[in-house]
């Protein structure tokens, strides 16, 4: 999902916070994997949560979680911005 700031018309082709999420059954393993190379930074989540950024790309943070059959990409075009969100518990599993 693209969230769109106030203003902002469908269709605009500027980068904005976008939220996407993946199924696929072996997310958190995926993403532990990621966390074992020395191009990423990983970042622990509540409820045992992973989530793994290459640093050349800061932009784009995955994440997973133990036992759920999916895994989340946030963008977010401000440097820092998807690293921060991610951290802070903004991006979490409904229910």
């Amino acid at each position: 999902m693209r969230y769109l700031p106030p203003g902002v018309a469908a269709g605009d082709l500027r980068p904005y916070l976008t939220v996407a999420t993946y199924p696929t059954p072996h997310g958190f393993t995926e993403v532990e994997s990621s966390a074992r190379s020395s191009k990423t930074k990983t970042i622990h989540l509540a409820g045992g949560g992973l989530a793994v950024y290459d640093t050349g790309t800061p932009t784009n943070v995955h994440l997973a979680y133990p036992g759920q059959p999916y895994q989340i990409e946030v963008f977010a075009p401000g440097n820092g911005t998807a690293t921060a969100l991610v951290s802070n518990g903004a991006i979490r599993p409904i229910g």
